[in-house]
């Protein structure tokens, strides 16, 4: 049990990492074609607009669903 609850959380680690530097390649994206006062202000809209950025997720991965993270599919196979 305890190698397994080790396992789990060397892959939770190892997916926030990720999910921390898409992030950051995605912001840099942003920041790149905006003006700092511009990147700023849409920093403050998405921290202010949780449940709207939600909405925005979900239905980009209805639209554009190869987009997707592929790993999540094996999500529940080993639990």
């Amino acid at each position: 049990a305890l190698a397994d609850s080790l396992a789990v959380l060397e892959e939770l680690r190892n997916r926030l990492t990720k999910c921390g530097e898409d992030l950051e390649a995605e912001f840099n994206s942003v920041r790149a074609i905006l003006s700092p006062t511009q990147a700023a202000k849409f920093l403050i809209w998405v921290a202010n607009n949780g449940a709207c950025m939600h909405m925005l997720n979900e239905l980009w991965s209805k639209v554009y669903p190869d987009l997707g993270d592929a790993e999540e599919v094996d999500d529940g196979s080993n639990t």
